[in-house]
C-alpha cells in the first residue's frame, strides 16, 4: 500500500477539482493521523456506549430483562474497547463520567 502524503494529496486535488467540494480531506486527515483516528473511534463508541445504557434503561422500564442482559453484555463489551484504546492513546477512559 502505498503512502499518500498531504502534498501529494492536494496535488491530486488540484487536478480534480472536484475532490475539493467533498469530504475527502476529512477522511483523509483521520486515516493519516493515528492518534486522530483513535480519538474518532472512541467517539464512536461513546456513541454506542450511550445507546446501549438508553437500551438498559428502557428494557428496566418495561421489564424485558433478557434484552436488559443483551444490552449489558453489548455496553460492557464497548466499555472494554474503549478502555483499550483509551490506554493507547496514553489517556484515562472515563468510562464511568
Amino acid at each position: 500500500m502505498a503512502i499518500v502524503t498531504w502534498k501529494t494529496f492536494t496535488n491530486t486535488a488540484l487536478k480534480y477539482p472536484m475532490l475539493k467540494k467533498t469530504s475527502v480531506p476529512k477522511i483523509f486527515s483521520l486515516v493519516s493521523k493515528p492518534q486522530l483516528r483513535r480519538k474518532h473511534l472512541v467517539d464512536g463508541y461513546r456513541y454506542l456506549e450511550n445507546l446501549y445504557q438508553h437500551g438498559i434503561e428502557v428494557s428496566d422500564v418495561e421489564k424485558d430483562f433478557s434484552t436488559q442482559d443483551i444490552f449489558i453484555g453489548l455496553k460492557t463489551a464497548i466499555e472494554k474497547k474503549i478502555w483499550m484504546i483509551q490506554a493507547e492513546l496514553g489517556s484515562a477512559p472515563e468510562i464511568d463520567e
